[in-house]
């Protein structure tokens, strides 16, 4: 059962897993497992996939496989603020 129930909020902790990177840029793939520690007490799998749909429907993020998906220049502007 999801326990945030703000798919925004989650999208943008996952952006953040972007920005939090080195030299982001668009382009940069993540895999799946990068945002695994994303989840706590707080915020469970369903919260987590709802943030990366709403990620994906804003065109932040491409998914380019089942386990892997690419920041869009719309994310990386939307991460820069």
């Amino acid at each position: 059962m999801a326990i945030l129930n703000d798919p925004r909020a989650m999208a943008y902790r996952v952006l953040a897993r972007y920005g939090d990177r080195d030299n982001v840029r668009v382009g940069d793939v993540l895999r799946l497992n990068n945002f695994q520690g994303l989840k706590s007490a707080s915020v469970d799998g369903e919260d987590l996939q709802a943030g990366l749909e709403f990620c994906v429907e804003q065109g932040w993020l491409t998914v380019l496989t089942s386990e892997s998906l690419e920041l869009t220049q719309a994310g990386f502007d939307e991460i820069q603020g």
